[in-house]
């Protein structure tokens, strides 16, 4: 039966869920498999006159299917909010791991800046070191120059060519 016969012979306009459990009641059968109803129009009079409890045994089994709607509706509405919830919290920690990394990187970074500083710092020493060691080693050969009574002369040509080899690491470094 379609909805537009039933509410043309009933003048009910039943909602999708009444209308579902209406028309199940209109094509149940007995246990033998014969129809209950001979016809449209006396079913839909026994449903307005709500003969033997049709229209409300209907209504009853609408509401209940109504209320497990709604009931499925809420459990479904819970478990959403509470994804939500969990989805916000995780979200939460996730930004707070952020900003703890970021802070760690700006730490790891300024960390790493001092560090080539003072890289660049114990360079130069080094280079002073070099030069240091390389003066101690010049006067040390001068002083064996003096005690071996070398010629003036040759003492003369070794401080030019130790102040050339101080020009030279000044000029090209470790090279």
């Amino acid at each position: 039966m379609l909805l537009s016969e039933f509410e043309n012979l009933t003048d009910i306009k039943p909602d999708s869920i009444l209308y579902g459990v209406i028309e199940k009641e209109y094509t149940a059968q007995t246990e033998d498999g014969k129809d209950l109803w001979t016809s449209k129009a006396q079913f839909c009079h026994a449903y307005k006159f709500d003969e033997d409890g049709l229209a409300t045994k209907c209504q009853r089994i609408a509401n209940d299917e109504i209320w497990r709607k709604d009931e499925e509706y809420r459990t479904v509405q819970t478990k959403s909010s509470e994804r939500i919830v969990a989805l916000h919290n995780e979200c939460e920690h996730f930004k707070s791991e952020y900003r703890n990394a970021h802070d760690i990187n700006a730490e790891l970074m300024q960390r790493v800046e001092e560090l080539e500083h003072e890289i660049a710092t114990q360079r130069e020493v080094m280079q002073e070191l070099r030069g240091d060691k390389t003066r101690a080693d010049m006067f040390r050969v001068l002083e064996e120059y003096v005690h071996d009574d070398v010629d003036v002369i040759d003492i003369g040509k070794a401080v030019v060519s130790y102040h050339d080899l101080l020009v030279w690491g000044a000029c090209h470094g470790d090279d």
